[in-house]
């Protein structure tokens, strides 16, 4: 079937995205000193949590790099996730891909929908 994409079924490709979250590095954190720096800012295309069945977010960059996040922003990944859901889903509320900055600032991690 020359041209044709391969349709695999949706849980099959859920489960291999959840496993190679599970094994992805955690995504590095800068420290910043003051507001006016600029942290690690990313291309996301989705947002992804476990929460609460398992201790698990990560995000997906629009270069196809899977990240975990750390447990400082699981509640951000888990209060976005339900965000887009309660506006209909990605589709209705065009919320990614967007760019996104991380950082650690005054000792607390940030992430920041820019």
């Amino acid at each position: 079937m020359k041209g044709k994409m391969p349709i695999r079924p949706g849980g099959e490709i859920q489960e291999g995205k959840l496993q190679m979250a599970r094994q992805a590095p955690f995504i590095d954190l800068p420290v910043l000193s003051r507001s006016s720096e600029t942290g690690l800012v990313l291309e996301v295309a989705r947002i992804a949590t476990r929460i609460p069945m398992e201790p698990l977010a990560w995000i997906e960059t629009t270069d196809h790099e899977i990240l975990r996040l750390p447990a400082a922003l699981h509640a951000w990944a888990f209060d976005t996730v339900a965000l887009v859901l309660a506006g209909g889903g990605n589709d209705e509320v065009e919320m990614f891909p967007t760019k996104v900055e991380f950082g650690v600032l005054d000792g607390r991690a940030y992430a920041e929908l820019l």
